[in-house]
């Protein structure tokens, strides 16, 4: 009954559709995403899985399952909200033959057959459908009611929900009873979900530990593939006394590093700081390179493939790095002494699993309330994680690790087992 209230807003939205090119043609937003949404992506009207992940973080967190179920045979319809997945999802697609992507149309949506409009996942038939985490926009929630099959949400979390409210206790009890399995990220969230039902089967387990556990066991031969092997392993072979590694950084961030004893480190060749920017944009990595220049005053300078960091050697530099490869954040934290995440001053920390499982004393700002990757290494190994509470110039010794027990690898945990067991 409660999925009736979903059906006016999906034709008020149909209605609305001949508005969003009209408004694009002054309002870049909407255009890029109108551009976006038109996508190459062609969904076949029968899939065994539709599944929908927002960017690439969700993507990771559900695509060692989708690697198992393709390996089958299995057909999947992939959907994905963000532009930041769409280089990868395209890429898979291209080694799986049963692997259909599309992006999911949210301003092109519509009922009604107008030009260039979409029903996305209403449009097509599947017997089981996958979501990750969050964007319950109403032709999701419609078009899982319709599956006979299991409906599953992965990596779920109700971390910063008042659950207490009725409204919001309402709305978080019909998200969680339109699922049949809901896998969550940490055994406190599994908690909290079953709170809201007695009828879904709520487990938790996390797939990214295995991915990211494999990605750092093969980090050396990932970047020797790249061309990248040679300057992270010349760096943790050059006697310093620290090397840090910078991940997903904002320019905010750079004033947590205003130390003057941390730089000079840096110039007399004493310490060394590999940075990753969080956005690859040219005039992004333009802004963040001119405030490094300014506010550190180090030099600085490139590296975006192998026959930069030959440049760099010939140079005999002594500065930052500023690493804008992409893919390879991950493999690097493995020749750091300790890492510092990016978004903790912003709206939220970024990945802490990657530099948790590539053994580095982990740095970070205060917006962890939606990370359930804190919650996790918090619980396991606070000793290997610091929290800045104020956007200040940090000490020298911060990153001191102290003593702690030995990091024991994730095995595959039951949630994920008892998963496998209904869909592979």
């Amino acid at each position: 009954m409660k999925i009736l209230l979903l059906w006016p807003v999906l034709i008020l939205r149909s209605i609305a559709y001949p508005l969003w090119p009209i408004l694009g043609l002054v309002i870049p937003f909407i255009a890029k995403r109108l551009a976006f949404e038109k996508g190459h992506g062609k969904i076949p009207k029968f899939c065994d899985f539709t599944v929908e992940v927002s960017s690439e973080g969700e993507w990771q967190q559900v695509w060692p399952l989708l690697q198992e179920l393709l390996d089958q045979g299995k057909t999947i319809a992939l959907y994905y909200c963000s532009p930041s997945v769409e280089m990868v999802a395209c890429k898979n697609a291209s080694l799986y033959q049963n692997l259909y992507t599309a992006p999911l149309p949210l301003l092109r949506f519509s009922l009604f057959p107008w030009p260039g409009s979409k029903r996305g996942p209403l449009g097509h038939n599947c017997q089981h459908m996958i979501m990750v985490r969050y964007d319950f926009f109403p032709e999701l929630l419609i078009a899982l009611c319709q599956v006979p099959g299991e409906r599953v949400l992965v990596s779920a979390s109700l971390k910063g929900k008042d659950l207490k409210a009725p409204l919001t206790r309402w709305y978080w009890r019909f998200i969680t009873n339109s699922f049949t399995f809901i896998l969550t990220a940490t055994p406190s969230e599994t908690i909290r979900f079953r709170q809201l039902s007695d009828s879904v089967l709520i487990k938790d387990g996390d797939f990214r530990h295995q991915l990211i556990q494999e990605r750092v066991a093969q980090a050396e031969s990932f970047l020797a593939e790249k061309g990248f092997l040679e300057a992270f392993q010349s760096v943790r072979n050059a006697n310093y006394d620290w090397v840090g590694v910078l991940g997903s950084i904002w320019p905010i961030d750079l004033t947590l590093f205003q130390n003057e004893s941390l730089l000079q480190d840096i110039v007399l060749g004493r310490g060394f700081l590999w940075i990753f920017p969080h956005q690859l944009a040219e005039e992004d990595i333009h802004t963040l390179k001119v405030a490094i220049e300014e506010h550190w005053q180090v030099p600085v300078t490139e590296m975006s493939d192998a026959d930069d960091w030959a440049k760099i050697c010939e140079q005999d530099f002594h500065g930052v790095i500023l690493v804008t490869a992409r893919g390879v954040l991950c493999e690097a934290y493995s020749f750091g002494d300790w890492a510092y995440v990016g978004g903790g001053f912003g709206r939220s920390v970024h990945s802490l699993l990657e530099p948790f499982w590539s053994d580095c004393f982990i740095l970070c700002g205060p917006k962890v309330h939606r990370s359930t990757e804190y919650d996790y290494i918090y619980d396991r190994h606070p000793e290997r994680l610091k929290v800045l509470a104020e956007l200040a110039p940090i000490d020298n010794n911060v990153w001191s690790r102290p003593q702690g027990p030995e990091l024991i690898r994730q095995g595959e945990e039951e949630g994920i087992r008892q998963l496998k067991g209904k869909l592979c």
